[in-house]
């Protein structure tokens, strides 16, 4: 998981694209509103942390598009 990274800016005329990523339930967010992407993002994070629901210990992944943004690594991903 990198801490540092970096997203590129879209093409002009071109929206954002925002996705947000949960292991074993898929895409639960997908537009162009950013504070909308983040509060989904924020929520999946404190289920997986909470161990709520089928969040519970998944990786959540915040893309911006198609790049990841905000990344959490959930309790549940493999421990080699």
């Amino acid at each position: 998981m990198n801490k540092n990274t970096t997203t590129t800016k879209p093409a002009e005329g071109t929206q954002s694209a925002f996705e947000v990523i949960v292991g074993n339930i898929g895409t639960v967010y997908r537009g162009s509103n950013f504070m909308q992407a983040s509060c989904k993002f924020a929520e999946y994070v404190k289920q997986s942390k909470t161990g709520y629901g089928r969040a519970r210990g998944e990786d959540v992944t915040l893309m911006h598009n198609g790049e990841p943004r905000k990344e959490h690594a959930g309790s549940n991903g493999n421990k080699d």
